[in-house]
């Protein structure tokens, strides 16, 4: 009986170069002149003019250029973009390497040769440190046309630090999944389920770490073309002058975050075969001598459809075939060893049918349907191909949805019967907790509906007893329903409209943080996040891509939304790197509107690692037209994310913004710190987020931090927004509403917008409707006089409680009165100098607001208003309180 492994090696020769032509073979610097035949296609596509294509004519990829930073290294020289030549397929997201295993000490590459002969096409990159020569080479040839090859070569050329190992990380980031198998039977596998080891100290990385041979990255199963990536371990060894190659402990450690394969620098005394407590002891001592040369040698393969066994196959292309139907259409079939251990995995066609080429052996086969459905069969597959017939799961129910508008229908199980997860992508993909228990990521139990043909028409749910909540966002009241469904039925789901129950003229509602499939660590496509969007009825979907400017327009248009959605192109900057001259990174912050290069490296983003906010600000404000920048989550009550929450630490000095502190003194005065050359400052912002996604917590830091900056005389417009990356979390709320002349989204306009937003005239909410005026001024506008009057109305949907109102002078608090029953109130002010006006209303979460927005809670402000008490025309800031600092 063959080996798998035999199989395999014996199959490469097999493999044709289908599609390729026979002078496929291309590696070149792509220009300007050739961008549009070079430059990639796909969600993930960032490469561009300056960077390096490789290609065979059927896998295409590029390099970037070491003058390009990528999402951890201020340089270049790292895989970015890779796929199938000819398809809109590119959903990879990085290969970096890591001296020491370290995301710290990432390879720098000092420059990118191309190499071309008639046999392959090669991209050398060469750099390391002062002591180490990395050279690493990315080939590709038409023998075995849907593989890349990686060859790292490590030396030791000086002596200098010690020298552990070096890794290569293939990123992740929520967007792909990881399936680790071996082809070798005697080496583990643990499929989809991982434990997680990132930031969780030693004994994490050996409970994580396993010597597969194979990781496959899998993309997201609706998303078409799908794709998967192949990462192998060939052989990784090293030797010395004179002396004989020894064979080095290689282990992958795939995660949610990155896939990454690890390998020391030295073998190992008690064994290679797993990583345990005596292997991690050595690995602290680990070195590579002067004059030796570490060497590993790595495989990427490119599939063609999202699962594992579009990979598998291309190892395996004379294993016999196993074919059959499923009876649920799209159903994931699993084949795993006698003993349980994950093998591969196949994503069935639309009409249910599968075919996965399968070792001889012994094997489960198992077979994943919708709404929790599963059926499990032995498999013995002999040296012919073998056809198992159709798999029936069970009965299953369906629930044909309603077709009379956008809406976002919330089902909750009811008596017993769980709610159903619209999420479950049939993979059983689960990363390990602190706990020791194995997680899921939250269910989905929403769907969106647009109104339009894009709606299913229905949708499988276990059967059982559910009650359905329809909601529009917070312009509209709720609609109810409750239904029950046996297996094998369908039944009607009769739910009403929500209807509009206020009314806001002359403001239009907008999410300005906002993240789709463009973004490397979201896994929600295009099209869904435009329907999310139009079922919670905003009216402005503000992209804001990680490093990647992406326009939503083609997508609405598609889809047929323009008369109910307008777009803005955006970016969020998203400072990821820390470095000893900035330890906690640079932070985020979104570009509203951004200049999109559809043949520019990510698209046009400007540089960002390890550089001041001055700089950066510079470099935005020197492209064509206006935009406004926004400071996103500027601080945060989780310690996790301490290190991209910009008032947190402040960049290069490590030390949090101290809001009772004037700007110029320290440690704030770097704030206001000007370049010599431009003038600007780090504090140059136009606009800084209040609110961020459902943490109420963090919101009140950064209202503190906000109310501080604008008594000291800043402009920046505060705005709330959702920071919305999954359809678990929902988009559009927070939200700002913005003045604008004429609130039709058909009659939107940009430039207005992005005025009206710099110049204050915004109110955010996650749920009540806020209208203020100060002496006949509104948000962002100065009134005049010493003793104005303040008016205020609230309104909000029945759903929405709401029932205190706050007034802030400067920063302190004024006076906090309950919500009268007319929802108007008017309160006489009185200022002896200059100052401000800060108004909010608060609520709590209960009943159907909770169910529906959990982790929110009724919450509005509008922006100040400034209060010109001697009435002399001029606004003076004034300034903080004075405090005894004795």
């Amino acid at each position: 009986m063959r080996t798998i492994r035999s199989l395999a090696l014996a199959g490469m020769a097999m493999i044709l170069a289908v599609g390729a032509a026979a002078d496929g073979l291309d590696a070149r610097r792509i220009t300007r002149e050739n961008a549009a035949e070079l430059v990639r296609a796909g969600t993930d596509a960032v490469g561009g003019v300056d960077d390096w294509f490789l290609g065979n004519g059927v896998v295409c990829a590029i390099l970037t250029d070491p003058s390009h930073e990528s999402d951890i290294a201020v340089s270049g020289g790292a895989l970015a973009d890779l796929g199938l030549c000819g398809r809109e397929d590119d959903q990879f997201i990085l290969y970096q390497e890591l001296l020491n295993h370290s995301m710290q000490t990432p390879v720098v590459v000092e420059r990118v040769r191309a190499e071309v002969d008639e046999t392959r096409a090669a991209l050398i990159a060469e750099g390391g440190r002062e002591d180490l020569r990395v050279v690493t080479r990315y080939s590709v040839d038409q023998r075995v046309p849907r593989r890349l090859e990686i060859r790292t070569e490590v030396t030791r050329t000086a002596p200098g630090p010690k020298f552990m190992g070096i890794a290569g990380g293939v990123a992740n980031v929520r967007s792909l999944e990881p399936f680790a198998t071996s082809l070798d039977p005697e080496r583990p596998a643990r499929g989809y389920v991982h434990p997680s080891w990132t930031g969780q100290g030693a004994g994490a990385l050996r409970k994580a770490a396993v010597s597969s041979e194979l990781v496959i990255a899998t993309g997201p199963p609706r998303q078409q073309p799908g794709v998967a990536y192949g990462q192998r371990l060939v052989s990784a060894s090293v030797s010395a002058p004179n002396a004989k190659s020894r064979k080095l402990p290689a282990y992958f450690l795939p995660e949610g975050i990155a896939t990454v394969l690890a390998v020391f620098s030295e073998p190992f005394w008690f064994g290679q075969s797993r990583l345990g407590w005596l292997q991690l002891l050595q690995a602290r001592r680990v070195d590579l001598d002067e004059g030796s040369t570490l060497t590993i040698a790595q495989e990427l393969w490119v599939g063609e459809r999202a699962d594992a066994a579009s990979v598998t196959d291309l190892l395996l292309p004379r294993a016999p075939r196993v074919s059959g139907r499923c009876d649920d259409p799209g159903c994931s079939v699993h084949i795993d060893r006698k003993d349980g251990t994950p093998f591969t995995e196949r994503r069935a066609d639309a009409d249910g049918r599968f075919s996965v080429r399968v070792p001889t052996g012994e094997w489960k086969l198992r077979v994943r349907g919708t709404a929790g459905r599963e059926v499990e069969r032995k498999l013995h597959v002999d040296v012919g191909d073998l056809d198992v017939g159709t798999l029936e799961v069970g009965a299953i129910a369906r629930v044909r949805l309603p077709r009379n508008g956008p809406m976002r229908l919330v089902f909750i199980g009811e008596d017993g019967t769980p709610d159903p997860n619209w999420s479950d992508d049939l993979r059983g993909y689960r990363l390990g907790a602190n706990d020791g228990q194995f997680r899921s990521f939250r269910p989905l139990r929403d769907l969106h509906l647009t109104g339009t043909d894009w709606d299913p028409v229905s949708v499988a749910i276990p059967p059982g007893r559910y009650r359905v909540i329809a909601t529009r966002g917070p312009e509209f009241g709720l609609s109810h329903a409750n239904f029950e469904v046996r297996a094998g039925r369908e039944v009607v789901l009769s739910i009403a409209s929500p209807l509009r129950v206020i009314e806001t003229p002359g403001w239009i509602s907008a999410d300005l943080h906002v993240h789709g499939a463009a973004s490397f660590d979201t896994p929600t496509l295009n099209d869904h996040r435009v329907a999310s969007y139009v079922a919670e009825g905003a009216e402005v979907l503000v992209s804001s891509d990680h490093e990647n400017v992406h326009d939503y327009g083609p997508d609405v248009a598609r889809m047929g939304l323009g008369d109910r959605l307008a777009t803005v192109v955006g970016l969020e900057v998203t400072g990821e790197v820390r470095t000893a001259e900035f330890p906690n990174s640079t932070g985020h912050a979104n570009v509203i509107p951004m200049p999109r290069d559809p043949y520019a490296y990510r698209r046009g983003t400007v540089a960002n690692e390890n550089r001041r906010w001055r700089d950066i600000i510079g470099d935005l404000r020197s492209l064509p037209g206006e935009r406004l920048v926004q400071l996103n989550h500027a601080r945060s009550h989780r310690i996790a994310v301490h290190w991209r929450t910009f008032l947190s630490h402040m960049g290069a000095i490590n030390t949090p913004y101290d809001p009772s502190v004037p700007l110029t003194e320290e440690p704030n005065r770097i704030l206001i710190d000007p370049d010599p050359q431009s003038g600007l400052r780090d504090l140059d912002f136009d606009a800084m987020e209040i609110l961020n996604g459902p943490y109420p917590e963090s919101g009140e830091l950064m209202v503190r931090d906000w109310l501080s900056f604008l008594v000291q005389g800043e402009r920046l417009t505060g705005t709330a927004n959702s920071d919305s990356h999954t359809l678990e979390a929902v988009v559009g709320v927070p939200r700002n509403y913005v003045q604008v002349a004429d609130d039709r989204v058909e009659a939107f306009d940009e430039d207005e917008f992005v005025t009206s937003l710099s110049e204050g005239r915004a109110c955010g909410t996650t749920g009540p409707w806020l209208s203020i005026e100060v002496g006949g001024a509104g948000p962002g506008e100065m009134a005049s006089g010493a003793s104005p009057t303040l008016e205020a109305t609230i309104r909000s949907a029945s759903w929405v409680d709401v029932d205190r109102l706050r007034v802030w002078r400067n920063t302190e608090l004024m006076k906090e009165v309950a919500i009268p029953e007319d929802r108007a109130i008017s309160e006489a002010l009185d200022f002896d100098s200059d100052g401000l006006v800060f108004v909010e209303v608060v609520g709590e979460a209960s009943g159907d607001y909770a169910e529906i927005l959990g982790g929110h809670r009724p919450y509005a402000f509008c922006n100040p208003i400034r209060v010109d008490a001697d009435s002399d025309g001029v606004w003076r800031a004034p300034g903080l309180p004075i405090v005894d600092r004795r």
